[in-house]
């Protein structure tokens, strides 16, 4: 008798895949996504804003370092073969072929005969207008300080300089408090650091968590 129930359990599964509805299944793309192509030397970076109407997925490609944005993309599908992203350039068709996983995509670059590894995540675009909103100087211990503002050079987001290891980075917003920094100001990935901040019921930011790679999460009040 189990094994009848589930049986048609699997088979009730098979049935609700078979005949969901398409656009159910590109969902999941929906959404602004921030990554760069990797060059070995240098790296390239690029920014996606995908959209699901119905069965259609449309968007707009952004290509910072070449002061272009919202080019329209030629296509865009999301199958059991992975995401393909397609956009018209001067120099020929770009190609962005890869995999989701999560909130990640990750595949090959090509465009003529060049060929390279590109890595998008899901993000959410920063508004230059809330860059006060994390703009201050965080102590995270009793002789070290994060301090934290806008940087014109990149988007109008925020720029953090750590007091104690002199270190400096762009950091990139997952959601309205999730925030990274990859390993320098040209490259995303690795992510290296992690901040989360805290905001109060008005919703003012008073502290953040700060993380470097595997080190220790120090909390940090801002001054």
């Amino acid at each position: 008798m189990r094994r009848t129930i589930i049986l048609l359990g699997i088979i009730g599964l098979l049935h609700f895949n078979h005949n969901a509805p398409a656009h159910a299944f590109q969902q999941p793309l929906a959404g602004d996504w921030i990554g760069q192509i990797d060059f070995g030397q240098s790296w390239q970076r690029v920014n996606f804003h995908l959209h699901v109407t119905g069965e259609k997925i449309t968007g707009t490609v952004d290509l910072p370092r070449q002061n272009r944005y919202a080019l329209p993309l030629k296509q865009v599908t999301f199958d059991s073969d992975g995401v393909l992203i397609e956009w018209q350039g001067s120099s020929g068709v770009a190609v962005y072929k890869g995999q989701l996983h999560d909130d990640e995509i990750s595949g090959q670059f090509q465009q003529g005969e060049i060929k390279q590894p590109f890595r998008v995540v899901r993000t959410r675009m920063f508004d230059p207008k809330h860059s006060t909103r994390y703009a201050g100087s965080y102590r995270v211990s009793k002789d070290r300080f994060i301090d934290i503002g806008p940087f014109s050079e990149n988007e109008d987001r925020p720029v953090f300089f750590d007091s104690m290891t002199r270190r400096t980075g762009v950091l990139y917003a997952l959601s309205e408090t999730e925030f990274f920094s990859g390993p320098s100001y040209g490259n995303l990935f690795p992510m290296e650091v992690r901040v989360s901040f805290d905001r109060n019921e008005r919703g003012e930011v008073e502290g953040l968590s700060w993380r470097e790679s595997n080190g220790p999460t120090l909390m940090g009040k801002k001054v």
